[in-house]
């Protein structure tokens, strides 16, 4: 029984290929589907196979929660999310503008 697939398949200039893709797929109430796939151009899809950008998720998606104790430092990092689970103003996702943590919602720092 296949309980998943890793495939290298072609996208584009057949019957030559001229790019190709990676494709995981994995068996779900007993079909086996597509559940990944990384595009030749460097775009990731999780749930579609036809991402458009370099991470395209078909669905939530959930980042790592922290304290405000425990987040990681900023610097270097710009453009990270996280969700802090307790900061002041109740739980929150925030965002390192490449120095400090700032809430998404007023782009206030995390305290």
């Amino acid at each position: 029984m296949t309980a998943g697939q890793f495939a290298v398949v072609a996208e584009t200039g057949f019957p030559t290929p001229k790019s190709a893709a990676l494709r995981w797929s994995v068996l779900n109430a007993g079909t086996l589907q597509e559940a990944m796939r990384l595009r030749g151009n460097g775009d990731l899809g999780i749930g579609t196979p036809t991402p458009k950008t370099r991470l395209d998720v078909d669905g939530p998606v959930r980042p790592k929660a922290y304290t405000v104790a425990t987040l990681p430092a900023a610097a270097g990092i710009a453009g990270a999310i996280v969700h802090v689970a307790d900061e002041s103003g109740g739980p929150v996702p925030a965002f390192s503008d490449g120095t400090v943590w700032r809430r998404m919602t007023d782009r206030a720092v995390v305290s």
